[in-house]
């Protein structure tokens, strides 16, 4: 699986679920839409997607354990389309994280 070609058109929400307690704070969905970033966000948005791919699972969710769900809506060929993956808690990259706390993923950049 690989993350296709995204443009200005492209959202991702991106929420945490699971858990036995329900706490609404830590499931609270975040929007972010491509439109509204610039060339080095949306690149900084694609590459922490691709380090997603490689843990990201259809079996998580199991007992108490936490996970991460990102939903990608873009075009593809004149249509709609979407992507969603799960990763769990333990195994998010530190920029979905960050990207599910703060709207944003830091720049390297001083």
């Amino acid at each position: 699986m690989t993350i296709p070609e995204l443009g200005p058109e492209t959202s991702l929400r991106l929420s945490r679920q699971g858990g036995f307690a329900a706490v609404p704070g830590l499931a609270r969905p975040r929007q972010i839409e491509f439109a509204g970033c610039d060339a080095a966000q949306r690149r900084g948005i694609c590459a922490m997607l691709e380090r997603c791919l490689p843990v990201a699972s259809k079996s998580v969710g199991a007992g108490d354990q936490r996970f991460y769900q990102v939903e990608l809506h873009y075009r593809r060929e004149d249509a709609d389309a979407e992507m969603i993956l799960q990763i769990p808690e333990e195994r998010a990259p530190r920029e979905l994280v960050q990207l599910w706390q703060d709207g944003a993923i830091a720049s390297d950049a001083p």
